[in-house]
C-alpha cells in the first residue's frame, strides 16, 4: 500500500520506448505507478518485487515460459492474468508438464477467440 491506502502498482517493461510511454501515460493521468525498465527474469528485479498480488502479461510468451518467469513472484494468494489467443488450451497442457496450477479461462470482451487465463497456486510439478 502507498501512503494513501492504495495498492502499490509496479509495471515491468524492458523495452525503453514502451516504458517511456507508460511513464507519460502515468504522468498525464496522475496515476501513481512505479515503472521498472528491466527484465522480469533478472534476479534483482525478482528480489525487488518479492511476492505480489497480481502478475499480468500479454503477448510475452507461452504459459509454460510465463510461469517460469512469474513463479518467483507467486505467493499463496497471487493471481496470474495472462491474455492468450486461440491456442490457450494447448499452452495449458504443455505447461502442465512442468507446472502444477489451478486455471480458469475467462472469455475476452475484445476478441472473440481470445481468453484470459486466470492462474493460481503455481508450483513446480512432480512430473518435471
Amino acid at each position: 500500500m502507498d501512503g494513501h491506502g492504495w495498492p502499490r502498482v509496479t509495471l515491468v517493461e524492458s523495452d525503453t520506448r514502451k516504458a517511456a510511454f507508460l511513464r507519460e501515460v502515468a504522468r498525464q493521468t496522475g496515476t501513481a505507478v512505479e515503472i521498472l525498465s528491466t527484465r522480469i527474469e533478472n534476479p534483482e528485479t525478482q528480489v525487488k518485487l518479492g511476492k505480489v498480488d497480481v502478475v499480468s502479461a500479454r503477448a510475452l510468451a507461452p504459459i509454460e515460459r510465463l510461469l517460469g518467469l512469474a513463479a518467483p513472484l507467486f505467493g499463496e494468494q497471487t493471481v496470474g492474468l495472462f491474455l492468450k489467443g486461440k491456442s490457450v488450451q494447448a499452452e495449458i497442457e504443455a505447461a502442465r508438464a512442468l507446472w502444477a496450477f489451478d486455471v480458469t479461462l475467462v472469455s475476452s470482451v475484445t476478441a472473440e477467440d481470445a481468453k484470459i487465463a486466470v492462474i493460481r497456486q503455481v508450483r513446480s510439478s512432480a512430473k518435471a
